[in-house]
């Protein structure tokens, strides 16, 4: 990428792909996170990370789960994706915190 004149990568953590089932978190494999910062730390490549419940990527349902998608339809007072309700805003603060 270097030798591309890439100077800083830009990238999202998708969380579809890290939480496929409520409560399963997987880091593991072309999932690995840490190694990804840490291979862009030896190589001196500056990393802009992109966590958020939602992202604007070429990603299935803006990279929010199926089984949160499916709680949205179940339960729209408590799962409205993109919105305040109070078990979006729980599981998206998970997210995040698992990430950290």
């Amino acid at each position: 990428m270097r030798a591309g004149g890439i100077t800083i990568l830009s990238t999202y953590v998708f969380w579809i792909h890290h939480e496929e089932e409520e409560g399963h978190w997987n880091w593991e494999g072309n999932r690995n996170l840490r190694k990804f910062m840490e291979t862009c730390l030896e190589e001196q490549m500056p990393v802009v990370l992109r966590i958020g419940s939602f992202c604007h990527g070429e990603v299935y349902q803006g990279g929010f789960p199926v089984w949160l998608a499916d709680k949205a339809q179940s339960d729209p007072q408590q799962y409205k994706l993109r919105s305040e309700a109070k078990g979006f805003m729980a599981a998206g603060t998970t997210f995040c915190d698992t990430v950290e």
